[in-house]
């Protein structure tokens, strides 16, 4: 995991730009393939299913730059566990009211 996220953060290669642009473009198609489908009735008015998306991401990678940061390592089933929590979160401040239960 550790090479995973020296390479994902590295700007000294000479693919590294090459890299971060590709990582960029495929943020909108992961977004269109797994969440274009999904029902955003459930959505209170005013909260953006996608800006909910990059939230999530922006946390993920904070949280990957901070273990980076203090030299700690981290493992998927942590970070599956974080991105649990946040997403309840997310779902708790953006679902209408009738759509909580299905949080729990």
């Amino acid at each position: 995991m550790e090479f995973a996220t020296r390479a994902f953060y590295s700007d000294k290669e000479a693919v590294s730009q090459d890299l971060q642009n590709i990582n960029t473009q495929m943020v909108d198609a992961i977004f269109q393939t797994y969440l274009g489908h999904a029902d955003y009735s459930k959505f209170k008015p005013g909260f953006d299913p996608y800006k909910i998306y990059q939230m999530l991401i922006w946390m993920a990678d904070g949280y990957l730059h901070e273990h980076q940061m203090n030299g700690r390592g981290w493992t998927l089933d942590e970070i599956m566990e974080e991105f649990d929590i946040w997403t309840s979160m997310m779902k708790k401040m953006a679902y209408k009211e009738e759509y909580l239960d299905e949080c729990n």
